[in-house]
């Protein structure tokens, strides 16, 4: 019974969505449940949209997805290296938040790598201070 009112509901929804938001979800079949693409294909043939409106849509959602992955593999760039290694407490932890709230993956995971490089360092540092200061 419940998955039957969650089919509802979900039709519903689809009815009051737009024409886009259906499409992203046609062609993200990977993301979503076959039950639930085959919903938002019904609903998109329910409106008797024009090929060339959908052919549009779809490139439009394409080109948004080849911008977000390659925003996402943009490589952090020296001076913020530097920053997340000199400044590896919280300076660096806002950058590596910021990085990844916006997108910027594997600028994320460098700026956390380099906050470790420079823990690591700093770490080390005191180790060889304190066999120096032993002798």
């Amino acid at each position: 019974m419940s998955i039957h009112n969650d089919l509802n509901e979900l039709t519903e929804k689809y009815r009051n969505s737009t024409t886009e938001e259906l499409l992203r979800v046609v062609n993200s079949i990977e993301e979503y449940r076959p039950d639930v693409v085959e919903l938002a294909r019904q609903e998109l043939a329910n409106r008797g949209l024009e090929q060339k409106k959908i052919n549009t849509i779809v490139r439009e959602i394409e080109e948004e997805s080849i911008s977000k992955k390659q925003l996402a593999e943009v490589p952090l760039g020296i001076g913020l290296k530097i920053v997340c290694f000199i400044w590896c407490g919280l300076p660096g932890i806002i950058i590596a938040v910021y990085q990844r709230s916006h997108g910027r993956l594997r600028c994320s995971r460098e700026a956390w790598s380099w906050v470790g490089y420079g823990w690591l360092f700093r770490v080390g540092l005191l180790l060889v201070m304190k066999l120096i200061g032993t002798k």
